[in-house]
């Protein structure tokens, strides 16, 4: 990701992330993507080069079931926080559509046949965006409100 210094400090990441990286073994994100919807959502436009190579090692300890569902898991965390920065409804209406993306995500990966490790990276997901919805729950309500819809759209009067 290369973004301008002053598309930082208008979107106000600079002064005031709101989203966890990865922090120690917590394998947690969203960094990245609050930045960008942060971003974007101040009305910057973001570009994607499909020519740029990327070349990753990834050492055999990442080629593991148990990695993948604890990634599965943090990236679920994450997610569930990052709908809550796009959302632009009150903090209730946030907490029953994400209560019911949990479930419909749980049902989904129980009725299909995928096989083992599929079902279990899909529910190790779901487990984490339910934990992602519990830490929203458990937030002094300043921080609540600061997270929920920090970088939804703004619409053409200003609100969002």
């Amino acid at each position: 990701m290369v973004v301008r210094r002053e598309a930082l400090v208008e979107c106000g990441w600079l002064e005031r992330p709101l989203l966890a990286d990865r922090v120690g073994k917590r394998l947690v994100s969203g960094g990245d993507v609050e930045i960008a919807q942060r971003i974007r959502n101040r009305g910057n436009p973001l570009w994607f080069t499909p020519d740029a190579v990327l070349r990753h090692r990834i050492p055999n300890s990442r080629a593991t079931l148990r990695y993948l569902l604890r990634i599965n898991y943090g990236l679920g965390e994450c997610e569930a926080l990052v709908s809550a920065l796009g959302w632009s409804g009150d903090w209730r209406a946030w907490r029953r559509a994400a209560g019911r993306r949990a479930i419909k995500a749980a049902a989904q990966a129980l009725l299909r046949s995928q096989g083992v490790v599929m079902v279990s990276a899909s529910l190790s997901f779901t487990a984490g965006f339910i934990r992602g919805i519990a830490s929203c729950i458990v937030m002094a309500p300043e921080a609540r409100k600061a997270l929920l819809g920090s970088a939804a759209p703004t619409r053409a009067d200003g609100s969002r």
